[in-house]
């Protein structure tokens, strides 16, 4: 006979909102840049990665320094693919810069008319 303080379904709505939390708490705390990975394009466990940067499929940022848009998605092939979009013709580096703080407000488009 079961005690009428247990109650099955309550643990595991408990269970079911934990699992909840701690799936967020991964998904939230992934880091954007990562200062030790290879700058190069590279897909790592469904993850692609670009300048340092981690991407999800079909996705874009807008950079402020250098001021660009950098569209990111995964071919049918499964290969990495980026489409770099800027204001006009810059100077490549053999290495990019590590990170430089980026204000949002004056992210892509916006920043080509100051330079």
């Amino acid at each position: 006979m079961q005690s009428p303080l247990y109650k099955p379904t309550m643990n595991m709505n408990k269970v079911s909102l934990l699992l909840l939390i701690l799936g967020v708490h991964a998904t939230l705390s992934e880091k954007a840049y990562d200062a030790m990975r290879d700058q190069s394009l590279h897909l790592q466990d469904g993850i692609g990665w670009f300048r340092g940067y981690s991407f999800n499929n079909r996705s874009s940022k807008d950079m402020e320094n250098p001021c660009e848009r950098w569209k990111f998605s995964i071919r049918r092939d499964g290969r990495p693919q980026v489409m770099v979009i800027g204001c006009g013709p810059v100077r490549l580096s053999a290495r990019y810069t590590p990170e430089v703080e980026q204000k949002q407000g004056n992210a892509f488009r916006k920043c080509c008319s100051a330079k």
